[in-house]
């Protein structure tokens, strides 16, 4: 079934202006590392320029899949103050990769895109094309350091701190980039979409969730009748919190259906939380994953207090199984 439900959802992305590889290939770094388990929120000032960023990448042929971690980097190199004076416009610092300085954060995200461009492209000659955090590491170090992980069997911790003081031995300098970059960045990494390709669970609470009607056909609780759910239903006490499973513009309000509402949208999907007590997150809001956005409830069509969690693309619900970690809940389906 699960097959069967994959391919009716390969065919409408094919169909729609989002391709394929936009959907499906995004690119997963294995982030976690002992200095950093738990990932940061994006700051939204970085997040604003997420479609410009994203444009860029279309216009020099950079895989989508690349977009998460271009917004990571932003985030370290700018350190969150993506619209401050401070940064002189270089969101990406990247006027060092054309002997620039660079003054507008348009001229920078060409740059930083281009940049990490030539860094994959050498990767990919090295046979390294796989080794994520080599060519993260070198966005800090410079291309030079690629052909240093090749040498040395990879990227790792030790490797960087060993490059870093040869280095400064080369360059008489005291102080040569950050060891620690891969780290840094990988802290920014689990913004929008959590390690492993699942979401961050909507849910926050003391004991776990019961899940009690999927996505697909079921008996409604209500009328009796038969019908397509569009998505999971999670029972769990009044006023558990709700937070944000990914990073994005907040549509909040309420109607007798579905009671408080929140969507959350995040480029051509939206995650729709149903039923809330109460919203914290308002029509307009940006809000960060991980952040609090409201309260379970039982408002509008419900006859219990839970959360109706949905995901659509392009207009088109799917499955939300696909993307959450099941060990948060208690399946009595």
């Amino acid at each position: 079934m699960k097959k069967i439900l994959m391919m009716i959802l390969l065919i409408l992305v094919m169909l729609s202006t989002t391709s394929c590889e936009e959907f499906f290939e995004v690119y997963l770094l294995h982030a976690t590392t002992e200095s950093y388990s738990d990932s940061l929120p994006l700051n939204s000032k970085v997040l604003r320029f997420k479609s410009n960023i994203k444009e860029e990448m279309k216009k020099q042929g950079v895989p989508y899949k690349y977009l998460p971690i271009l917004l990571a980097i932003c985030q370290q190199e700018s350190g969150g103050r993506a619209e401050d004076s401070d940064v002189h416009g270089d969101i990406f610092q990247s006027g060092e990769s054309i002997n620039k300085r660079i003054t507008s954060p348009g001229e920078s995200i060409t740059a930083g895109v281009s940049y990490f461009k030539q860094l994959l492209a050498r990767a990919k000659e090295l046979g390294i094309e796989s080794d994520m955090k080599a060519i993260i590491q070198s966005y800090n170090y410079g291309i030079g350091f690629l052909d240093f992980a090749k040498s040395k069997g990879g990227y790792s911790l030790a490797n960087a701190e060993y490059f870093s003081l040869k280095m400064q031995k080369e360059f008489g300098q005291s102080i040569y980039g950050d060891p620690e970059y891969v780290n840094h960045v990988s802290r920014y990494y689990n913004s929008s979409v959590a390690l492993n390709n699942k979401l961050i669970f909507p849910i926050r609470a003391d004991r776990k969730s019961t899940l009690t009607y999927g996505f697909g056909s079921r008996i409604h609780p209500m009328r009796n009748t038969i019908d397509f759910h569009d998505g999971m239903d999670f029972l769990n006490d009044l006023n558990t919190p709700l937070v944000a499973c990914v990073s994005g513009k907040v549509e909040s309000d309420y109607n007798n259906s579905m009671g408080n509402y929140i969507i959350i949208s995040d480029d051509n999907k939206q995650y729709i939380y149903m039923h809330l007590n109460k919203r914290v997150a308002e029509t307009g809001d940006f809000v960060s994953s991980g952040q609090l956005i409201g309260y379970m409830g039982t408002t509008g069509t419900s006859n219990a207090v839970h959360l109706h969690f949905q995901i659509e693309v392009d207009g088109t619900p799917v499955n939300p199984e696909e993307y959450l970690d099941s060990s948060n809940w208690i399946d009595v389906r």
